[in-house]
């Protein structure tokens, strides 16, 4: 499968300024050479390849919403600093999230434990 257009979804945009806005903003000007990017802070519809969500809990809506519009394409969940301080290991729509996800990634070395 040939990716061309990536959906990266933050619950954090410009006006927030905080960790997943950085995140989301570095990531969109990094893959932007290659790729069409929509940053959106939800996903309920689209034409995209995959998606990129930032934080598995506050993400969740447009988790699920991509499992069941778009199930044959790529998912990607990116664990953010609250998730991996209480979020999975307590809130169902997070570990949902992660069990959805295709691919996790974490963005510290200790998220792996």
């Amino acid at each position: 499968m040939t990716i061309q257009r990536i959906a990266l979804i933050s619950p954090a945009m410009a006006d927030a300024n905080n960790g997943n806005w950085q995140t989301a903003s570095r990531w969109s000007h990094m893959l932007a050479s290659r790729y069409h990017i929509r940053l959106l802070p939800d996903w309920s519809g689209g034409d995209e390849d995959l998606l990129i969500a930032l934080h598995a809990r506050r993400s969740a809506a447009s988790v699920q919403a991509w499992s069941r519009l778009r199930r044959h394409k790529p998912m990607v969940v990116v664990l953010t600093g609250t998730d991996l301080y209480g979020d999975i290991a307590s809130d169902a729509s997070a570990q949902r999230s992660v069990e959805l996800a295709d691919r996790v990634i974490v963005l510290n070395e200790a998220g792996v434990a």
